[in-house]
């Protein structure tokens, strides 16, 4: 990974080829991510700053970029990584100019580290030993100082949390209004927008909105539609949910409208069903590979027909 590829990612103006691999290299190790979302929280922050100091957002912009310019033509060569803090010093140097040191200021002695998978699922591996799995699109956040301060902020996507056990130092999972609180467990969260869904695969999990606990064991799931929705478990009756983590779809008389959401969410598809196939349910499990294998081996069990291309398909009853 060049340091010439990464402000080229910054500024925009990367190839589809290119925007991959630096995609691949921001989730494949927290730290990669964690310097880049600094050098561009910096500049974040500078527009707001700007902003308020009367100085021309497009203006400044092409200053920064200039000077980003300036520091590709060296006139000796670098040692790996030292264009990138040159690069880092010069927007810190621009920042300075705008009156915008306090931001900088705050950013780096920022009590929590951002994690965002990007566009691949991303691994990570918490300083006391937790795993983490973010599916694609995932942001959360985790305490600088995690091995006595065990909190994570999940802002929004999936996550498969493989907890450590620490007795004397609780994991606890903050979301928009409830709180998830653990010792040494497995389990899936996925939060977006108002919707949350909670599935555990072992130990116990405690969920708290306000004066109200929910506890959830093996096998028992949260689902809920709204902030107002009732804390109330059920039982797992598939495991859709960890796709991303197991690279299985595991389906247990699943309905097929569910299975086909989390195909089109997999596969970034656009599967639709005939009126009257709601009903339909599939069990069997999936490896998450090929669409084109698992579209067949659904439509053989449940004698249905494919059509349509690759950017449209539409599954319907076979025709006598």
């Amino acid at each position: 990974m060049t340091d010439e590829l990464l402000i080229k990612y910054l500024l925009q103006e990367t190839t589809e080829a290119e925007r991959q691999k630096v995609s691949s290299w921001l989730s494949s190790d927290p730290a990669n991510t964690a310097h880049f979302l600094k050098f561009q929280k910096i500049w974040e922050a500078s527009k707001q700053l700007a902003q308020q100091s009367q100085v021309d957002e497009t203006t400044a912009w092409e200053t920064f970029r200039a000077k980003a310019e300036q520091r590709q033509r060296p006139a000796k060569k670098l040692k790996p990584g030292a264009y990138h803090q040159l690069i880092l010093k010069s927007a810190a140097v621009f920042l300075l100019t705008i009156g915008t040191w306090s931001v900088y200021h705050l950013v780096s002695n920022n009590t929590y580290i951002d994690l965002r998978a990007y566009g691949n699922i991303a691994s990570n591996t918490l300083p006391d030993g937790s795993v983490l799995t973010l599916n694609k699109g995932t942001s959360l956040k985790y305490a600088r100082d995690f091995k006595n301060e065990r909190t994570v902020k999940l802002d929004s996507g999936d996550v498969y949390f493989n907890v450590a056990k620490d007795r004397s130092h609780p994991f606890v999972i903050k979301l928009t209004d409830l709180s998830v609180t653990v010792v040494g467990t497995s389990f899936n969260i996925r939060h977006q927008q108002k919707e949350t869904e909670i599935n555990v695969e072992s130990g116990i999990v405690e969920v708290r909105r306000g004066d109200k606990i929910l506890r959830l064991q093996k096998g028992e799931h949260l689902s809920l539609t709204s902030p107002e929705a009732e804390l109330q478990k059920q039982v797992n009756t598939d495991q859709l949910y960890n796709y991303y983590h197991s690279q299985l779809f595991i389906a247990r008389n699943t309905p097929l409208p569910k299975l086909i959401a989390t195909l089109n969410e997999a596969y970034h598809s656009h599967i639709s069903l005939e009126p009257g196939l709601e009903d339909l349910t599939f069990s069997s499990t999936l490896k998450a590979g090929n669409l084109e294998e698992n579209l067949t081996i659904i439509c053989d069990a449940l004698n249905l027909q494919r059509s349509g291309n690759q950017q449209q398909i539409y599954l319907s009853n076979k025709k006598p």
